[in-house]
């Protein structure tokens, strides 16, 4: 009986919050894809998630964890994208926001759509635009920002094929060298706590898992990263490099625990979502001088760059 009666306080507080924040503004909503070939916007996706309002667990009028156990449970049994972007609106960085983030991202896989145009991809920020990549791309329209960014699948996970370059409004972020001209090729790079939020809705930072099952689906757990290597930017490699993947990986760089930027144009790091410690998360790089994708781990407050994925069927 307990268990109801926190139920329906929780459902009424949800609808409190819907009813405080109207659908009228398509401003304060992301939508989320654009047809590349003449940079017109669609409007394909019904999800559209409200981004300019949040509610404070000091405002809440009853206690803040019985609270957010109710709406969880509430949350999983309706089990829809709405009510577990409610229950992220309320808590933030409560203890189930990985898990309802993860759940939003396999529920959105069936409503959200893409574009894939023919092999022009004047859009990837480097000198040369020929990054070795014979297939064709998908399009992600990024509505935070304006930023498009090439998607390649690669099993059954969807890839960023670039580096994510959205400008948090919080968290520690960096440009190498904190030169903002090296954002357009590289992206920016993060510590491990804002790299978990910063894809956009319905993406995510991938999990050590995902890093195996694209090596898995290579069929190259070795000798791999000539196959994600963008052919161009890496310098005095021991590899030649083929992208065959479309992965496209470049040689960004990253910026030690003690703040030191090393080694752009030589490797490249991208955290995983898999924490190791309390202190330490999982990563996987690759560098000019071997042919291998590394897994290893390292302090959360280093910078490094990320990939965004989302689950196909």
């Amino acid at each position: 009986m307990a268990i109801k009666n926190e139920l329906i306080i929780c459902f009424f507080l949800l609808l409190f919050i819907v009813s405080c924040n109207p659908n009228e503004d398509e401003n304060n909503y992301v939508d989320a894809f654009v047809e590349t070939s003449n940079e017109s916007f669609r409007k394909d996706s019904v999800v559209k998630i409200e981004t300019n309002k949040q509610v404070e667990s000091s405002e809440l009028p009853f206690e803040a964890s019985i609270q957010e156990d109710s709406c969880w449970r509430l949350a999983e049994s309706n089990n829809s994208i709405e009510y577990y972007e409610n229950y992220l609106a309320i808590f933030p960085e409560g203890k189930y926001t990985l898990k309802a983030n993860q759940t939003i991202v396999k529920l959105s896989t069936n409503i959200l759509k893409f574009e894939t145009e023919s092999d022009n991809k004047t859009d990837f920020q480097i000198s040369n635009k020929d990054e070795g990549f014979k297939g064709t791309y998908l399009k992600y329209f990024d509505n935070r920002d304006g930023n498009v960014y090439n998607v390649v699948k690669i099993g059954e996970i969807l890839w960023f094929a670039e580096n994510l370059r959205y400008k948090p409004n919080d968290g520690n972020f960096w440009s190498y060298d904190n030169n903002p001209n090296s954002v357009g090729a590289y992206g920016y790079l993060y510590d491990w706590k804002t790299a978990l939020s910063v894809c956009p809705i319905g993406w995510m930072l991938p999990e050590d898992k995902d890093w195996f099952e694209l090596q898995y689906y290579l069929n190259k757990p070795k000798g791999v990263a000539s196959t994600l290597k963008s052919i161009n930017n890496w310098k005095n490699s021991s590899f030649s490099a083929n992208n065959r993947s479309g992965f496209s990986a470049l040689p960004a760089g990253i910026r030690t625990e003690s703040g030191e930027f090393v080694s752009q144009n030589s490797v490249t790091f991208w955290w995983t979502s898999t924490a190791v410690n309390k202190n330490q998360s999982y990563y996987r790089n690759i560098t000019s001088s071997n042919n291998e994708l590394y897994r290893y781990y390292d302090s959360k407050n280093a910078g490094y760059s990320v990939r965004c994925v989302r689950y196909v069927k």
